[in-house]
């Protein structure tokens, strides 16, 4: 049913196609995923999560979900085609100096990282894996989250996503204390995010993944040392975002009052959050 092209991106199951449909020549975004492997190394979990949770979801800011199938070797995910690539391929073709990205460009894509993870909050979904490689740019600049394989679905009144899991710069403190994840797992990864975009690198980063989880353990947000090149702001913000307690977080609050929180911080002054998906990006 379809042409494959050239390889859009791979881990390590999965390998992530630009395809074409052959019937009408619309493109799209096809996951393949070896079967043998998954079973052998016990990703099935994972795959089924993938399509469970991206079948649910639906907002401009998260990769459309089209459909699955299988044959004999491998399963397929189609999913919408992002032609932008990755905010981290943009970050780098901004420079990775003390001012990667402008404080436009970061306010911009955070204020829509947002509005993504508002929606997938009310909708009980913890993405638990936000970093510049899962959030891609549509053809027009847009951004838009992707790889849901270990996100959680978590129910309303119970705690129940303790697995470890994540990118060692992004994980926060509680998961690798072994407490579940909730929303603040994916604020603090915005957080992190926030301090990359403006300085080229990751706030929290060791010799190997374990001396990174000690510094991440050990952090202090008082502590955090910023260029001077990140504006005032953004210091608070992120300050707010990177508290060792999840529940102080700035969003984190399971209500609406959460997000609206966070959507009035000063670093979002002058974001029209109902419009922003038709505004040009910078």
């Amino acid at each position: 049913d379809f042409f494959f092209g050239n390889v859009l991106g791979q881990g390590s199951y999965a390998k992530v196609f630009h395809a074409q449909m052959k019937k009408n020549h619309m493109d799209f975004a096809v996951k393949v995923m070896d079967q043998s492997f998954i079973r052998k190394e016990n990703k099935t979990a994972f795959v089924l999560t993938e399509r469970k949770v991206m079948s649910r979801l639906s907002h401009p800011n998260i990769v459309k979900f089209y459909c699955s199938f299988r044959d004999h070797h491998s399963l397929y995910l189609v999913m919408e085609l992002c032609r932008g690539g990755d905010l981290f391929g943009n970050q780098q073709e901004q420079g990775v100096s003390d001012a990667a990205c402008s404080f436009e460009l970061t306010q911009f894509y955070m204020a829509e990282l947002v509005n993504a993870l508002e929606y997938m909050h009310s909708q009980h979904v913890i993405h638990r894996d936000i970093k510049p490689d899962n959030l891609l740019l549509s053809e027009d600049g847009h951004l838009k989250v992707t790889d849901f394989g270990t996100a959680k679905v978590r129910r309303p009144i119970h705690s129940d996503a303790c697995q470890f899991c994540g990118t060692a710069s992004y994980v926060s403190p509680e998961v690798l204390h072994d407490k579940p994840a909730s929303r603040g797992a994916d604020l603090w990864a915005m957080g992190c995010l926030i301090f990359q975009m403006f300085t080229g690198r990751a706030p929290f980063v060791g010799e190997n993944d374990y001396l990174t989880f000690q510094v991440i353990i050990n952090h202090s947000s008082e502590e955090f040392d910023f260029p001077s090149s990140v504006p005032e702001a953004a210091q608070d913000l992120i300050r707010k975002l990177l508290v060792q307690d999840p529940e102080e977080r700035i969003g984190a609050q399971q209500n609406e009052e959460g997000y609206a929180e966070l959507k009035n911080h000063p670093f979002f002054e002058g974001v029209e959050w109902d419009d922003i998906g038709d505004q040009t990006p910078p």
